[in-house]
């Protein structure tokens, strides 16, 4: 049974995953894949979407230093092919950050 903090990580990223796709996005979630991104998402005529999803007990301060951190650690240079997301939500799911970096 996995713990706890695995099952939470697993329903945001499906409450993540649910969104995008009312946008319009058929979304693949990349579980085990241990990779940079949680989620990928494809539309017609828009670029891939490639999707970091955090949630956190922390306010605007840890969600900074996680974007930053994502910032370094991503592991692909800018194209015009695709957008590297990161959305950082709280506890509450309260939406702190989000957008392409």
């Amino acid at each position: 049974m996995p713990n706890a903090n695995y099952r939470k990580g697993v329903r945001f990223e499906r409450q993540r995953q649910r969104a995008w796709e009312m946008k319009g996005y058929t979304v693949l979630r990349t579980a085990g894949s241990k990779g940079a991104f949680d989620l990928v998402a494809i539309k017609h005529n828009a670029p891939v979407e490639l999707i970091q999803c955090k949630s956190t007990k922390g306010g605007e301060a840890v969600a900074q230093r996680l974007v930053a951190a994502f910032k370094l650690e991503r592991p692909f240079i800018d194209s015009r092919y695709f957008h590297q997301t990161i959305e950082v939500w709280s506890g509450s799911l309260h939406q702190l950050f989000t957008g392409t970096v």
